[in-house]
């Protein structure tokens, strides 16, 4: 009798096991990803941070000015499908710690399912154009 049992259990479990982890793994691509890249200014307090809010079709990109330090900060999110794409939004108020979601923060951005991509935060000069302490992660739509 108790053999038996365990046997129903090994059956139940070994058919179980594989469509838990397909079920698992669809979910997770279905989801997206949100990816943060802060500017490479150095120390614990960073001069800003860009977001690619990517679990939302459109996805969002927002630029974060966290310091009042007189420069703005530059998000960019390039990808290629089909040839180069890109976007990206200066922020340059420094006026919080925490990115606070105004819309003029905030560019919606088309990247197709699949495609990777690379968002970058730069500090920024708006008059000279000029771009530094910039870091950058990869990520896939």
């Amino acid at each position: 009798m108790i053999r038996k049992l365990r046997m129903r259990h090994l059956a139940t479990a070994a058919i179980a096991m594989p469509a838990a982890m397909i079920l698992a793994s669809g979910t997770a691509q279905a989801a997206g990803n949100t990816t943060l890249v802060y500017t490479a200014d150095g120390g614990s307090i960073m001069g800003g941070k860009a977001i690619l809010f990517g679990n939302s079709s459109p996805e969002r990109l927002q630029a974060c000015d966290t310091e009042t330090d007189g420069h703005s900060v530059i998000a960019t999110v390039t990808w290629n499908n089909h040839g180069p794409h890109g976007a990206e939004i200066v922020d340059s108020d420094g006026s919080s710690d925490f990115c606070d979601n105004k819309p003029g923060n905030i560019k919606i951005v088309q990247i197709p399912e699949g495609a990777g991509y690379v968002v970058t935060a730069c500090l920024y000069e708006s008059g000279s154009k000029k771009k530094w302490a910039c870091a950058s992660k990869s990520g896939a739509a």
